[in-house]
């Protein structure tokens, strides 16, 4: 008699489970469904540019070049008069009258073994 007890429990048991098994897995798929749609939706907007980031993109890009181009335009010469950017190093041996010639130094000029050509 007790056998058959632990058996019908068993079998209630066993069926519980299976529904608490299929509410479980009914409210993942409802939850999952409904991020699925809220991300469709999202990128829907996005595609078509609802969204304030991407709406009139071309026409704000239009008017921040406007604002720019005259901060940002190159004027030849206007920098002349200014210092160089950055430290320029003399080979050794080498006169500083010739600081403006751009022409490699020989070896003998880098080595300093004998006085450059003029």
């Amino acid at each position: 008699c007790e056998i058959q007890q632990q058996e019908q429990l068993a079998k209630h048991d066993s069926a519980n489970r299976k529904l608490d098994e299929q509410v479980a897995k009914a409210d993942f798929i409802g939850n999952v469904e409904s991020l699925v749609a809220k991300a469709e939706a999202k990128t829907a907007s996005a595609l078509h540019g609802t969204t304030p980031e991407v709406k009139n993109i071309r026409s704000n890009r239009a008017e921040e070049k406007a604002r720019n181009r005259e901060s940002e335009a190159f004027r030849p010469g206007q920098n002349a008069n200014d210092q160089p950017s950055a430290e320029i190093v003399q080979f050794p041996g080498r006169p500083p009258a010739a600081a403006d010639d751009y022409c490699e130094p020989g070896i003998a000029e880098l080595l300093g073994d004998e006085d450059p050509p003029p």
